[in-house]
């Protein structure tokens, strides 16, 4: 909560606070990330479709023209935001009633003319157009005030939600009018929530410490939880090191100034604070003097990507600025922050002119190779907007390819870059393929003593929807040189459908080189690319050969017995160095085709249901004539709308379906053109 509190002066108990600290590290044994990397995040702004005069921003107060109306709980101010990307169903529609396709739903609170908080939901399908749901938690909000005698029964605030079986769960703020504490709901689809009650009172899952000398004395806010598995590298409660893990970051207060906690639960309702080595046991702490965040640290957004997690936070200098900083750890409690200590997204990088000109509360979410930020501008008390930038990091790897023989999937690429010791390459499976499917093969071209692992709780990504999800991992514990290089891993059954394989590098704290490639469904490979002729090379090699053991079945640990085994065996003889060579595709067996095709009917009924027709057939617009005799071959590419490349009348977000086609112009010469439409769907062209 971006704001100064005062509270009674209470008596200072160092040694049990000390006790406290202590007893935790041996428990936990945190060692801090090595890192002296700067940030090397090129953010950039993404302009909303919102009117000039929410200047750029893609969300705004209710009456601010800046997604939809309807509500009135948000009118003064709206922050405090997180976001899934989901799919449209009937149980839980998305804007319109839309009941399929891709589904952005954020959660944020609202400020209404009278300072009372709640908690409203608008839906988009880009992330950049929203629309308010109107709920019934009062005056629009869909978590509004709870029941007298609860922990929330004066306000709602600053919702996390991640995604479950059973829909969605939330862990929230909620103040009883003296004291704010944190508990949960969950919902089915999202707008109607039904309250759990947590074991502390009022019905809370975390409430301030009370202890003199902690960072969250007085007041807990601003959670953010994922649901992980416990590991070696990142224990649980009680150093438990398998099984679900609940982790969550929250902002503490004790008067001044606001630091970043983190605490552990095996349900999500019975929490263990975890001490870091900040002030009064924050994992977040002030940062160096004369750095951005030298004042205050709160509001975090955090995910797993492979052995790292990256940490995005508001951050206060000692002249009061809001900024928005990175920091990264390998077990959520030791974090490093950059050298030298820079803010990554400011005021001065987005648009809008509001005063002050501070930027706070960021998201993020990771989706494929890019990263997305929504963020608030400016703060409190004059929080109005929803702003987003986005980076795509890293140099793009060479020579990607992937080749299949029988089950066995081979990735081959070269990279261009030194991986420093304690790097890695990240490897993402598509989300469609259950991961329990997945045995990591072998390694070639790495450095001595890299090993790859199937790691089942590797990343937070959007498709994981706040559940980590497994993926591939190359962990090189030496200095990697760069080079051609192969990975290869076992699916026990082929994927339905063509899918993407992504590919980071990564040093301790940031991408350094990234790729994707198709997948093809039906276990078909389309050819590779041939590799460049084998060159000899008289200078000594020294490649691992890697012994993959095979993975026991899932259980959330990341301990030995988890991790197949690698063997480094270095040469030092002259030998032939080439990139590796693909392995044909093989021939299919004969047998009959059962691909169960339907016609889709499209707007042009008088066509017998086609989608596109000649210019004066009435079907996909007019203005052209060089397509009026004859139209074929045509080419689509599913896209999306942008200022640059719109889509149909102009609109610049959301799906965009480009169609290129040849058309015949009238005789005697019949000559032909290329000619170009668009759609929102691929049905219905203009």
């Amino acid at each position: 909560m971006a704001q100064k509190y005062s509270f009674r002066t209470l008596m200072t108990i160092g040694v049990g606070l000390a006790i406290l600290i202590g007893t935790a590290w041996v428990l936990f044994n945190a060692t801090p990330a090595s890192a002296t990397i700067p940030n090397r995040q090129s953010w950039s702004h993404v302009p909303g479709t919102c009117p000039p005069t929410v200047q750029g921003a893609v969300f705004a107060r209710a009456g601010d023209n800046c997604g939809g109306g309807g509500t009135t709980f948000d009118t003064a101010q709206g922050y405090g935001h997180a976001i899934i990307r989901d799919q449209a169903s009937p149980t839980a529609p998305c804007e319109g009633g839309r009941t399929s396709g891709v589904c952005y739903r954020k959660w944020y609170t609202g400020f209404d003319s009278s300072g009372n908080r709640r908690i409203g939901l608008a839906l988009s399908p880009d992330g950049i157009t929203w629309t308010r749901v109107v709920g019934a938690g009062g005056l629009g909000s869909v978590l509004g005030f709870g029941p007298a005698g609860r922990f929330d029964s004066a306000n709602t605030s600053f919702p996390t939600v991640i995604r479950t079986s059973a829909g969605y769960q939330m862990w929230y703020v909620g103040g009883n009018g003296s004291i704010f504490s944190i508990g949960t709901a969950t919902s089915t689809d999202g707008i109607t929530w039904t309250r759990v009650n947590g074991p502390l009172a009022e019905g809370a899952v975390l409430r301030p410490s009370g202890v003199a000398g902690t960072f969250d004395q007085s007041i807990v806010a601003s959670p953010r939880v994922i649901l992980d598995q416990a590991s070696t590298a990142a224990p649980c409660e009680a150093g438990r090191t398998s099984g679900v893990c609940y982790r969550m970051w929250y902002q503490g207060v004790a008067g001044t100034p606001f630091n970043i906690g983190y605490a552990v639960s095996p349900d999500g309702l019975n929490w263990t604070r975890v001490p870091g080595s900040g002030s009064g046991g924050s994992v977040i702490g002030q940062g160096p003097a004369g750095t951005f965040d030298s004042a205050n640290a709160a509001v975090a957004s955090v995910v797993k990507d492979g052995p790292l997690f990256r940490m995005w936070y508001q951050a206060q200098d000692n002249a009061g600025v809001y900024r928005i900083g990175h920091v990264v750890s390998t077990n959520g409690v030791a974090w490093v922050r950059p050298v030298p200590n820079t803010a990554v997204w400011t005021g001065a990088d987005d648009p809008g002119t509001l005063s002050p000109d501070y930027v706070w509360a960021p998201f993020v979410l990771k989706e494929g190779l890019t990263y997305r930020m929504w963020y608030n501008h400016t703060t409190r008390e004059n929080s109005q907007r929803v702003g987003l930038a986005t980076m795509t990091p890293g140099t793009a790897l060479t020579n990607l390819a992937l080749s299949q023989t029988d089950n066995t999937y081979t990735l081959s690429f070269t990279t261009s870059a030194s991986i420093p010791a304690g790097g890695y390459v990240l490897i993402t499976l598509p989300s469609s393929i259950p991961f329990g499917d997945v045995t990591p093969g072998t390694l070639t071209g790495f450095s001595a003593g890299a090993t790859l692992v199937a790691d089942p709780a590797a990343l937070t990504d959007a498709d994981a929807g706040g559940v980590s999800r497994g993926a591939l991992v190359v962990r090189l514990p030496n200095s990697d040189a760069p080079g051609p290089k192969t990975v290869s891993f076992t699916l026990a059954t082929q994927p339905a459908s063509d899918a993407t394989v992504l590919v980071q590098s990564f040093d301790s704290r940031e991408v350094l080189e990234r790729g994707s490639v198709t997948i093809a469904g039906s276990g078909i490979i389309p050819t590779p690319t041939p590799s460049p002729t084998p060159t000899a090379s008289a200078t000594p090699t020294n490649t691992p050969t890697a012994t993959s053991t095979p993975l026991p079945t899932a259980t959330g640990t990341a301990g030995p017995t988890a991790t197949p085994t690698s063997t480094a065996t270095p040469t030092s003889t002259a030998t032939l160095t080439s990139t590796p060579t693909s392995t044909p595709t093989p021939t299919p067996a004969p047998g009959a085709n059962s691909q169960p095709w339907q016609q889709v009917a499209g707007p042009c009924a008088s066509l017998g249901g086609a989608v596109f027709s000649r210019v004066g057939d009435a079907c996909g617009g007019s203005g052209t004539s060089f397509d009026a005799p004859e139209i074929y071959p045509p080419q689509v590419l599913r896209d999306s709308a942008s200022p640059a490349a719109p889509c149909e009348n102009g609109r610049t977000s959301g799906l965009c379906y480009r169609m290129w086609y040849v058309g015949t112009d009238l005789p005697p010469f019949y000559e032909r053109r290329i000619g170009y439409a668009v759609s929102p769907d691929g049905v219905a062209w203009t």
